[in-house]
């Protein structure tokens, strides 16, 4: 008994080995073919699979295909051994062509075998590199405090709450605290090892440039300067020029965004279908002011229309991506509705077929009870005929016997005169124009047995005729009974006279005299024969009629057995002819069923599709909010940052 705690994997490899078996010929299957075989093997052993498990063995067949162990076929949704697993699958056969085990045993080997074997491979082609590599975003680097100000990009539990995210988990929050801190070559995994089945990662467009490693000095708006200049004064309106050894910064243009880039670049190993974090955005920390004089300036001000450029474009991007998206999902729904129609179309034609198949089965079925029937008519015609076939043997025998016997007793009468001569003559003839009519008879009587087994085949039509035919037949037989009785009677009288033949003999040898009186009793004898042989020929002369009578009869039933075969002929054509259109349609319904099973498949995916492009398109919603509420709580910052950054302002020169 095979264990009952086996993987999906374990199962298809083991219904891809059954398959294999089954159709030696054939690499490649179909993935509704391994699926059907693995609950078969799973039915067997006694395993119950759950009511998912057309999705968990597509999920294994696909991980199967990203280890190695299977490829896609040249046929879609087709799949078959790569070349290392055929080489696996070749040397767990030759070793286990040597030991007895059942092939339950035999297949669940062999697909251990493939799998260890395709592992080992993997761990000895690829090694573990020695350092992971940095993630690919980016980040801005900061004058002061860089670890505090990426944790503060970081959402908080409270700000995820209040953006209509869900509770962050523990886990979540330890991958969100992983950007942090540098990489571990120990602990973190490579981007080839994580899990495959994430949701697909984005990043979202980039519309600024990425700030320089060097540090840039801020921006600030050119000073007004008064009108009237006193001597002395140096450009930047200090009266203590001579003590201030500070460079002058270098004017900046009106609007100049350099020094306020941020990143919205979103790391795609972190997005999944439980968290979306807020992209980072750093803003550069401006460096240190210069030491500037009494001189009072405007508040540095800055223009916030490249952000709200850059947001808007966001914006309007997201927007499209989101439009996209549903127009593809409606898209998807109106094929998907054309689908069903199909569907419902071809549950129509194969309901019909079905019924056609029902009724053609329902003929065959009549038409193999019709065959039935005939057959046994045929039989009994034919135990029929072979009796009547002994019955005339015997006559014919008895008839054979009785002509040698006369012919025997002809030639010892040699003292008879002329007379008994002629009436033996006579007798002869007479007897053999009665053996012709008898032969005629059973000829006769062959070929009505003949008709009679055709005829039965049509009992309903032919009722009649036959009940007819058999009173004529039972006629005819009483009649030839009657005619052997006749014939037998005949024979005991001549049997009578050669007595008396005899007798007369001696009674001439002894005298003479006695002769005339002997033969006058002869004559009288002869006499009676004589009217005896003439009521014969009358019956003969019946029995003639009779015969064409029944031959008449024999030809009209050959005319109706020719119809018969004739029909026949036409029903076995008919019949050839349903079973072909059965056959065609069975071909057409197991064609159809193959057509549905198929556009089944397709819908089933077109409804994960569906199903993953609705949380695309949540998931860029979330995206959007989340993004839309970091640049709205940004924006709220940076007046704060920039009057932190600012220096203090000067008192005028003509406060002293």
């Amino acid at each position: 008994m095979v264990s009952k705690n086996l993987t999906y994997a374990q199962h298809c490899l083991m219904a891809f080995c059954k398959l294999m078996e089954n159709q030696s010929r054939k690499t490649e299957f179909r993935i509704t073919y391994i699926k059907t075989q693995a609950k078969n093997n799973a039915t067997k052993m006694g395993i119950k699979l759950g009511p998912n498990c057309d999705t968990y063995f597509r999920k294994a067949i696909l991980g199967m295909v990203d280890n190695g162990i299977l490829v896609t076929g040249r046929s879609r949704g087709s799949y078959a051994f790569s070349p290392l697993a055929k080489r696996q699958l070749a040397e767990g056969r030759r070793v286990l062509s040597n030991v007895q085990m059942s092939p339950d045993h035999k297949d669940r080997a062999l697909s251990d075998h493939v799998l260890r074997g395709i592992k080992r491979a993997g761990d000895d082609i690829e090694a573990t590199p020695s350092k992971r590599q940095r993630r690919n975003s980016v980040s801005v680097e900061v004058a002061r405090h860089p670890k505090r100000n990426a944790m503060r990009s970081i959402p908080s539990k409270k700000s995820m709450q209040a953006l209509g995210h869900p509770e962050v988990t523990r886990d979540q929050s330890m991958e969100m605290r992983a950007w942090s801190r540098s990489p571990s070559p120990l602990t973190d995994l490579d981007d080839d090892d994580e899990v495959e089945n994430e949701a697909p990662g984005f990043d979202l467009p980039q519309t600024f440039n990425m700030l320089p490693r060097t540090r840039e000095q801020m921006p600030v708006e050119n000073p007004r300067i008064p009108a009237a200049t006193p001597v002395g004064l140096n450009r930047t309106s200090s009266l203590f020029s001579t003590k201030s050894q500070q460079a002058t910064p270098p004017a900046s243009n009106y609007g100049d965004d350099e020094g306020f880039r941020m990143d919205y670049s979103v790391d795609a190993s972190a997005l999944n279908e439980q968290q979306i974090p807020v992209a980072r955005a750093y803003l550069a920390t401006p460096g240190s002011s210069p030491i500037r004089g009494s001189t009072p300036i405007r508040p540095t001000r800055f223009n916030a229309y490249p952000f709200q450029t850059n947001s808007q474009c966001n914006m309007d991007s997201l927007s499209a991506q989101l439009a996209v998206a549903e127009e593809e999902n409606r898209s998807l729904r109106a094929e998907e509705s054309g689908y069903v129609s199909t569907i419902s179309v071809m549950n129509g034609q194969m309901r019909t077929l079905q019924e056609r198949c029902v009724q053609a089965e329902a003929q065959l079925a009549q038409l193999d009870k019709q065959k039935s029937t005939l057959e046994a008519s045929l039989d009994l015609s034919v135990r029929q005929r072979s009796e009547l076939e002994e019955q005339c043997n015997e006559g014919a025998t008895a008839i054979a016997s009785l002509q040698q016997s006369s012919e025997t007793k002809d030639q010892t009468i040699t003292t008879l005169g002329r007379e008994l001569q002629d009436i033996k003559e006579a007798l002869n003839s007479r007897t053999h124009d009665l053996h012709g009519a008898q032969q005629m008879f059973t000829e006769a009587q062959e070929q009505l047995i003949t008709l009679q087994s055709q005829v039965e085949a049509r009992e309903n039509e032919s009722a009649l005729k036959l009940a007819a035919i058999q009173i004529t037949l039972q006629a005819v037989n009483e009649a030839l009974h009657r005619k052997t009785g006749e014939i037998d009677q005949l024979q005991s009288r001549l049997k009578q006279a050669l007595e008396t033949v005899g007798l007369h003999e001696t009674a001439l040898e002894q005298a003479k005299t006695a002769h005339a009186v002997e033969v006058e009793q002869d004559h009288t004898r002869i006499t009676s024969l004589e009217a005896s042989l003439s009521s014969a020929e009358d019956v003969a002369a019946e029995l003639r009629a009779d015969i064409g009578t029944a031959l008449t009869g024999c030809h009209t039933l050959q005319t109706e057995v020719k119809e018969m075969t004739s029909e026949k002929t036409r029903l076995m054509v008919e019949l050839e002819t349903e079973r072909g259109d059965c056959a065609d349609v069975k071909a057409q319904l197991e064609e159809a069923l193959g057509h549905l099973h198929e556009k089944e498949v397709e819908l089933q995916e077109m409804e994960e599709l569906r199903t993953i492009d609705a949380r695309t398109i949540k998931t860029l919603r979330d995206t959007f909010v989340g993004v839309q509420a970091a640049q709205m709580q940004h924006w709220a910052e940076i007046p704060a940052e920039v009057t932190q950054a600012s220096p203090a302002p000067r008192r005028s020169r003509f406060s002293l």
